[in-house]
């Protein structure tokens, strides 16, 4: 699972055990699917995290007009359109590791959009 939420994790002195258990300001991709708040959306997304390969770059960017786009390899692999003002209020990335996942790693971004 990847996405962003405005759950500060700072405020609370227990996270939820998965993601999707998050019930506010929350968008995550996971699979095929899309969830707000942890409620799943009609349809499927473009992007399949569940075929992404090892080695693969996915990058997340959320825009100050609340689009949140998905890059897989450094090409746009997915826009949604959120409720979240990045200007308004802090977010924080979201990554899901359980059984999908041996490594994750942050990388620096080469140039500033």
């Amino acid at each position: 699972m990847l996405g962003v939420t405005a759950f500060c994790p700072e405020r609370h002195s227990t996270l939820p055990a998965s993601a999707l258990e998050f019930r506010q300001a929350t968008w995550l991709l996971c699979g095929d699917a899309i969830f707000r708040n942890g409620v799943k959306l009609k349809g499927k997304s473009s992007l399949n995290l569940d075929t992404v390969c090892e080695g693969s770059v996915l990058g997340l960017i959320l825009g100050a007009d609340g689009r949140l786009t998905t890059f897989l390899n450094g090409i746009p692999a997915l826009t949604i359109n959120t409720d979240l003002a990045p200007n308004m209020q802090p977010c924080y990335v979201l990554v899901d590791l359980y059984g999908q996942c041996d490594e994750v790693s942050y990388l620096k971004p080469r140039a500033t959009l």
